[in-house]
């Protein structure tokens, strides 16, 4: 195929299967993840609105990243945050498009992205309690409130959580015990102090968890967890505020 004849959605599907060879190496699967579901929306986004199962790179107009946002946030009803994240996505693989020289303008130079500041809010001491007494309706339920909690106590994200071994557990020259690990998204060095609630958390799944792992995190998405624990805050404790913490 000749330079003027790439598809838009043939380059960013190379680009996908790419980037998904360094995946665990140089690369974070959530940015594979996120690149993959770009492509996905973008593939929706030509047939439905092109009625074309894929156009030329060389013939994209500035119109088309306008039409992509709109898209994003209308059709397919996107929060405007993740309209940002996708569009930063798109905007280097046109760049990569352009290194190429499959792309002789910058679509990107008159759109304007903007992230919203969010609120995530915060649990007061008593809802804090209320959430750690009440008992689950179930084992899962359980589960899903016991990593929130260790998260909330330690500040550690779901996926840095789902990455603990014992190997992460270590009793310092202070005689207290520590979690010594790297975040996974940045790979900066993290040691966090463990306090009296994530050090029984962590006992209590001291025989479940495989592996060496120091919870059995099941293989679930973020956004998962955070409807979980949403549905946990109305059953159990009635919190009102937003506990949907980014786990």
């Amino acid at each position: 195929m000749r330079k003027n004849e790439t598809g838009v959605l043939d380059f960013f599907f190379r680009h996908n299967q790419n980037f998904s060879q360094k995946v665990g190496h140089s690369r974070a699967k959530v940015t594979y993840d996120r690149y993959l579901a770009v492509y996905h929306h973008l593939e929706r986004y030509i047939h439905s609105e092109y009625r074309k199962p894929d156009l030329q790179v060389c013939g994209l107009r500035h119109s088309f990243v306008g039409g992509f946002d709109d898209w994003l946030r209308g059709k397919a009803g996107l929060a405007p945050n993740s309209v940002w994240n996708y569009m930063i996505a798109l905007k280097h693989i046109f760049s990569l498009a352009q290194d190429e020289g499959l792309m002789k303008v910058n679509l990107f130079s008159s759109y304007i992205n903007r992230y919203t500041p969010v609120d995530r809010g915060y649990l007061s001491e008593e809802e804090l309690l209320r959430l750690m007494q009440e008992p689950p309706a179930s084992a899962v339920e359980e589960l899903v409130r016991d990593l929130f909690l260790f998260s909330a106590f330690t500040g550690l994200s779901y996926v840095d959580i789902k990455e603990l071994h014992a190997g992460n557990l270590r009793k310092l020259f202070d005689g207290n015990w520590w979690i010594v690990t790297r975040r996974h998204k940045t790979r900066v060095e993290s040691n966090v102090r463990l306090l009296d609630v994530p050090l029984r958390l962590i006992e209590k799944y001291r025989d479940a968890s495989p592996g060496g792992q120091l919870f059995p995190v099941p293989r679930i998405t973020n956004r998962k967890i955070s409807q979980d624990m949403a549905i946990l805050a109305e059953s159990l404790s009635k919190v009102e505020n937003d506990i949907c913490k980014k786990l």
